[in-house]
């Protein structure tokens, strides 16, 4: 079961205290003893300002009545709440009756004093007498005037205070003995009332008392701080000099009291800035309560002698007139409040660069603020990021409050017309409304000008409140120009920085009869407006335009008209230039198969499509080739798309193709001996059967029968033979191939030829098994190259002497003869080659080499190097040969060369460099 205790507070006892007295609070003990001994202490205060942790915390007494509360907890939570009050003694206000006495010696006066609470005991005294034999009564505050003039300071303190000997809950105020006027000090320097302070600049007199112990002062050598809050942001001060003061005053310092206050100035102060506005502070009239209360008035009088920014492009002009005032409203602490109500012909202005493009005139209310409407003004023209500009119509309504400084702008409307904009002529209307500091704007077009173009319809622009016009931009308007029967549908258009810099357009146009597919029609810088463009005549015929340009003047030019046409069996290419409303020019085709053509052209347009008519001629006299096997040697007829050349009019949908051909062999590529059939239909094809012969004109290269078929339009013939092969093609020594299969290929170019698995001899002597890849130019009988690769299969048997002239008889026959340190070989060789090879030809050999291997064997005479003496120096023996050649051909010999290594059947060994020709 938890135990509960009780918690025993003791915050001290309810007291009166003099302020300022330091006084620990609360008692102790704190609880009671059968509780937990650990406590938290939380003291505050009503009225707030204090508070503590401590159990007795240490307080200094103030002014004013309040209650100390403090809440304790032990360690298991339980809280407990109690207060204490402090009654501040407060002792205020001596009156002396009467207030001055004479100095007889004689006469008393009755000082009295007010305490908070009442009642209490007060203890009076004299604390500054200068001398005087002046007494008072310490019970009754009697005091008993002294034999000479004086003043004296009388001191009432509570009793309380008094025992304890301290400096607190007392009063002092003086008495004048004597005559009054002698008793009134003369001032210099600061004086304060209240807040309100005033400087002397000179030392001045009283005027006088009146007997209630108030001397009265008054002068104009005083310098004045006045400040005036509320109302701006930042607080007015003016200081002035020369003012008018008449006030009373009793004592002096912190004692001193007074009254009637009053200050007067009049005059025209230095000009100085209330928000936007400029005034001169013109008069002043202030009086001070005897607590410290400030009224009255100030006076400004108007002096706009220069403009002010109010933000943006407005501004308070000069010219403002009128005055008004600050009244202060009975207050302590310099508050008050302005009336505006005299400020007249407010001007404010809207300006762009240095023009005024719109103005409002009207009076302040008393609360500062003017309401009116902005008007344009004489069609002020300006510059705006690029733009020039003028106003046409303007109408704002706005609110300006001279506190804060600031245009507040409520709806409005604005019509501005754009001129000299770059690429264009005339001008752009923009609409703009206005809404507080947000700015909508719509461009109408009805006198601008672009590449001889009048552009209509409408546009967004992006533009501020403040007029800048930052861009006009969109799509969908129309642009008319005179030689085009109908308008451009615009589907790009841009005017930024006060140029046209992007004008594009696509679709069907007809320029002067002639129909055109616009494809994309986009502004160039200082070029105008570039047209990429076509005719439609059939889906398989492509007419393109160059060079179709509208200048900025509008004047129009078309360069040439790239045209193609791929409508079976006819090709057809021609550039043609433009005049009278038609393009003509000369032309180039083909029909299918690569038969080329050639001739007149010209291309129209009607009403509803284009047309197209040519007249064909052959282009040479002696006829034309066709692919390798085939020549044209007559060709004529006409040709027309949309037009019927009967009644030698445009005819849509009638299309004309009508010629001659005539065919013959072409022999000088290739030899032909057969029969030529040429087919026409889906694919016109000619099928070749015969002989054939390549060059033409012996020696040939290979020759052999033929069976092949050509493709009308590919240029190629090809098929396959069973031929002979000789390379060069007057006597094959470096190539001679007679069984295999080899395929073919012939057009204009030349021919190739490639075979596999074929055999032959190269260099006439060594027989090979491999594979050809080669390749004759046209017009070259000759010429021959490619690759031949394979592998051979050759044995030969030879004699050798090495060096030349040789003799093994004896050394000194072989010394005489030997330039290689005496070494040398006469035999027979029996020698067999193989190995693979891949090498380049030409017509008149290899143009690389063949790497082989060498081996052989034989019956040899071999002197070995004798430096010293001719000892068995010639021996005769078996030796092996061994070793990896290259094989090259000089067009008369076959050439081995390379190291070979010799070894003798004592298995000595020697290498040496060997070079053979056979």
């Amino acid at each position: 079961m938890q135990n509960t205790f009780a918690i025993d507070i003791n915050p001290g006892e309810n007291r009166t205290e003099c302020p300022g007295t330091k006084v620990r609070l609360g008692g102790s003990p704190t609880a009671g003893p059968d509780s937990p001994d650990k406590y938290t202490y939380q003291w505050h205060s009503v009225p707030g300002g204090f508070s503590s942790s401590e159990a007795n915390p240490e307080i200094t007494v103030p002014d004013v009545k309040t209650v100390y509360v403090v809440r304790v907890t032990d360690a298991d939570g339980f809280t407990c709440q109690e207060s204490v009050t402090i009654t501040p003694v407060l002792v205020k206000g001596i009156k002396f009756n009467p207030s001055t006495l004479p100095a007889d010696g004689r006469s008393t006066s009755l000082a009295t004093v007010t305490t908070e609470p009442s009642g209490r005991t007060i203890v009076w005294s004299i604390s500054e007498a200068s001398g005087s034999d002046a007494t008072i009564g310490e019970s009754n505050g009697r005091v008993k005037a002294s034999t000479e003039p004086a003043t004296i300071k009388v001191r009432a303190q509570d009793k309380q205070a008094a025992d304890n000997k301290t400096e607190t809950c007392y009063s002092e105020e003086n008495i004048c003995i004597g005559d009054p006027e002698e008793c009134c000090p003369d001032l210099s320097g600061e004086v304060k009332f209240g807040l309100l302070r005033i400087h002397l600049t000179e030392s001045i007199q009283s005027t006088g008392s009146a007997g209630d112990g108030y001397c009265s002062y008054s002068t104009n050598k005083v310098r004045l701080h006045l400040d005036m809050k509320g109302f701006f942001h930042t607080p007015v001060s003016i200081d002035l000099d020369g003012v008018r003061a008449s006030w009373k005053q009793k004592g002096s310092g912190a004692e001193m009291s007074f009254k009637e206050v009053s200050l007067e100035w009049s005059g025209k102060a230095p000009t100085r800035q209330f928000g936007p506005i400029m005034a001169n502070l013109t008069g002043m009239k202030l009086t001070v309560t005897s607590d410290g209360a400030i009224s009255g008035e100030t006076k400004f009088t108007i002096n706009q002698v220069e403009a002010v920014s109010l933000g943006g492009i407005a501004e308070l002009a000069k010219g403002t007139s009128g005055e008004f005032v600050y009244r202060y409203t009975s207050s302590t602490s310099f508050e008050g409040e302005y009336d505006f109500g005299g400020v007249k012909n407010v001007i404010i202005q809207l300006k762009k660069n240095t023009s005024v493009i719109a103005e409002a005139k009207g009076s302040l209310t008393s609360k500062g603020d003017l309401n009116a409407e902005l008007i344009a003004k004489n069609s002020a023209s300006f510059s705006t990021k690029g733009f020039n500009a003028s106003i046409k119509k303007l109408r704002w309504k706005f609110t300006w409050k001279i506190d804060e400084n600031d245009i507040v702008f409520k709806d409005g409307e604005a019509e501005i017309a754009i001129k000299e904009i770059k690429n264009t002529k005339g001008e752009v209307t923009v609409d703009v409304s206005m809404n507080g500091n947000a700015a909508e704007g719509t461009a109408k077009f009805s006198n601008l000008i672009a590449f001889g173009c009048k552009i209509e319809g409408s546009l967004s622009t992006t533009v501020d409140y403040e007029f800048n016009l930052h861009e006009i931009s969109g799509s969908k308007i129309k642009a008319k120009h005179q030689d085009f029967e109908n308008p451009f549908e615009i589907s790009e258009f841009k005017i930024i920085n006060g140029e046209l810099t992007i004008f594009s357009f696509k679709g069907k146009v007809k320029y002067k009869k002639i129909n055109f597919n616009v494809s994309k029609a986009i502004y160039v810088k200082d070029k105008g407006l570039t047209i990429s463009a076509n005719l439609e005549i059939g889906k398989s015929t492509k007419c393109d335009v160059t060079d179709f340009i509208i200048s900025g003047e509008g004047s129009v030019s078309i360069g040439k008209l790239v045209f193609e046409s791929t409508n079976y069996p006819l090709t057809i290419k021609a550039s043609l230039s433009y005049g009278n409303d038609a393009f003509r020019g000369k032309y180039t085709g083909s029909l299918e198969g690569g038969i080329k053509i050639g001739g007149e052209v010209v291309l129209g347009s009607m009403e509803d499509f284009n047309y197209g008519f040519f007249e064909l001629t052959m282009q040479s006299a002696k006829g034309f080739p066709v692919g390798p096997v085939i020549r044209i040697d007559e060709l004529g007829g006409r040709f027309g798309y949309n037009y019927d050349h009967r009644n030698n009019s445009a005819s849509e949908g009638t299309y004309l193709i009508g010629f001659v051909l005539g065919i013959k062999d072409a022999a000088d590529i290739i030899g032909l001996k057969g029969d030529v059939t040429l087919v026409i239909g889906n694919k016109s094809s000619l099928e070749l059967e015969g002989e054939v012969r390549v060059p033409a004109r012996s020696p040939h290269y290979f020759k052999g029968a033929l069976k092949a078929s050509y493709l009308l339009g590919t240029n190629d013939v090809s098929g396959s033979t069973n031929a002979s092969l000789k390379i060069p093609a007057r006597n094959g020594n470096l190539l001679s191939l007679s069984t295999g299969k080899m395929n073919f290929k012939v057009n204009q170019s030349g021919w190739s030829a490639k075979a596999m698995g074929i055999s032959g001899h190269i260099m006439k002597q060594v027989t090979m098994n491999g594979s050809i890849d080669l390749r004759g130019a046209a017009g070259d009988d000759e010429g021959i190259t490619g690759t031949v690769t394979g592998a051979i299969d050759y044995s030969k048997e030879m004699q050798i002497i090495y060096p030349e002239r040789f003799d093994p008889t004896n050394c000194v026959t072989a010394d005489n003869s030997d330039t290689r340190l005496g070494f040398g070989i006469h035999g027979y060789f029996s020698l067999k080659m193989g190995g693979s090879f891949n090498t380049q030809v030409n017509s008149e050999g290899f143009t690389g080499i063949i790497k082989t291997h060498v081996n052989g064997i034989s019956r040899v005479s071999v002197k070995w190097p004798c430096i010293a003496t001719c000892v068995d120096c010639v021996r005769s023996s078996n030796v092996n040969v061994d070793g990896d050649m290259e094989m090259s051909y000089d067009g008369s010999f076959t050439i081995l060369k390379g190291h070979l290594k010799f070894t003798g059947a004592d298995h000595e060994e020697e290498s040496r460099p060997i070079v053979l020709k056979f």
